[in-house]
């Protein structure tokens, strides 16, 4: 079975590490994000898209549907005590053990120092790393996970090689290498 995980804003905006675990999550994998969380993301996604910011509630509409068991709740005891060299970053660490997971799912590892994961049972792993993970365990549903992403993009339709090759550049490079050695399947 596999680990529970919460997924930081960072992971939730970039293209294709939202949609691998969105689509993942259709698939049982659990993963969750809280309010905040969305409050960060409609935040980051005004910024990053000023003249699509609108669409960014859209988008969480979508991801909510595709992962109805997504929220999680915020321990406020947590955000009250706990120390992080980021502030700001306490509400993820609070959904994490507000939801019992066992992974935090981001691209700032610093941000969630091991010596403060360790007492709530935590690590910090970037969705490279997790995505890796995932497809040495089961193969095969994240094979047919990745087909299922890779036949959505029709406009324009890409070749398994340009898909990975998006893949690659969305900072997934270790799971790229992975498909490309089964890019027959996708």
């Amino acid at each position: 079975m596999f680990n529970r995980y919460l997924l930081d804003t960072n992971v939730l905006i970039p293209f294709f590490s939202k949609d691998f675990f969105l689509e993942l999550g259709k698939r049982g994998l659990p993963i969750h994000w809280s309010l905040p969380i969305e409050a960060e993301f409609l935040d980051v996604w005004a910024r990053l898209f000023p003249d699509k910011a609108g669409s960014g509630l859209k988008v969480l509409q979508l991801m909510r549907s595709a992962v109805p068991d997504w929220r999680a709740p915020v321990s406020r005891r947590v955000l009250q005590k706990v120390e992080l060299p980021d502030p700001k970053d306490r509400h993820v660490l609070a959904a994490a053990i507000g939801v019992r997971a066992d992974t935090i799912v981001t691209w700032n590892i610093k941000d969630f120092p091991t010596s403060v994961l360790q007492n709530h049972g935590l690590i910090a792993r970037t969705p490279d790393a997790v995505l890796c993970d995932i497809f040495a365990a089961d193969q095969d549903m994240f094979i047919a996970a990745a087909g299922a992403m890779r036949a959505r993009m029709r406009n324009p339709a890409m070749s398994p090689n340009e898909w990975l090759e998006g893949v690659q550049s969305g900072g997934l490079r270790g799971l790229a290498a992975r498909l490309r050695l089964v890019s027959e399947m996708l």
